[in-house]
């Protein structure tokens, strides 16, 4: 909360002393720690055995194009048509208000 004192022209801060520099993270420890983690394993598991890694990553890929690739074809349809009845509707808009 803040409050006005009678003899200072600023707000102060009430609920706490106040710091001249607040703290600033780059982002959330334990997601970089994950991320670092799983980065790393991929890169062991890769130079531990390479052929392993090529087979999940296809295999991978694979089961998402089986899977999903319809869905990701629709989506892209379904965005290119609100596209493009957004921009019809903004041209509509300024022609209607000249």
């Amino acid at each position: 909360m803040f409050s006005l004192s009678s003899n200072a022209s600023s707000a102060q801060r009430s609920d706490g002393p106040s710091s001249s520099a607040p703290k600033r993270r780059m982002g959330d420890p334990i997601v970089l720690s994950l991320t670092m983690g799983f980065i790393a394993l991929f890169v062991f598991f890769s130079l531990f055995d390479a052929s392993a890694t090529k087979t999940l990553i296809g295999d991978g890929f694979t089961w998402t194009a089986k899977y999903l690739g319809s869905f990701f074809q629709v989506l892209l349809l379904l965005t290119f048509l609100w596209l493009s009845v957004l921009q019809f509707h903004v041209r509509a808009q300024r022609a209607l208000a000249i």
